[in-house]
């Protein structure tokens, strides 16, 4: 499946979408390397939701949020699921031709390159360096 259109008319779609103040339920994956978490952000039917990716495997930041309803019935929600299988379907992601095209078509999605983070030094201050012991070598 290519990304093309999908992913400029889902990507409209996925701007911010806050939801109304108090307590929020959410679902997420147990895996750190290829997150989905979906927040519930309606009790009543038919139930709303929202899911975002974050796949540090895949070099993927997150992907924004992408609302979906969870209609009762079946039809409906067939289609809803092919709505937004382009954004949260994990096979897509092993794929390399279409991840590249993901890449490509969104740098804002993408986690820094290591390449780019070697070399600045040691800096205790920053949270990712926190509890690591700086070593030089000569």
């Amino acid at each position: 499946m290519g990304v093309g259109a999908a992913f400029s008319e889902g990507f409209a779609r996925t701007r911010e979408i806050a939801p109304p103040s108090g307590i929020i339920t959410y679902y997420m994956t147990t895996d750190l390397k290829f997150n989905l978490q979906i927040d519930e952000l309606d009790t009543t039917p038919p139930f709303t939701h929202r899911a975002t990716i974050k796949a540090d495997r895949y070099g993927i930041r997150n992907i924004g949020w992408h609302p979906f309803t969870l209609f009762e019935d079946d039809e409906n929600l067939k289609t809803e699921a092919g709505r937004i299988r382009p954004w949260l379907d994990r096979n897509l992601y092993k794929d390399r031709q279409w991840l590249g095209k993901l890449k490509r078509e969104h740098p804002e999605f993408l986690l820094p390159s290591r390449k780019r983070r070697r070399g600045r030094g040691f800096r205790p201050d920053l949270p990712h360096f926190a509890g690591r012991r700086h070593v030089t070598t000569r």
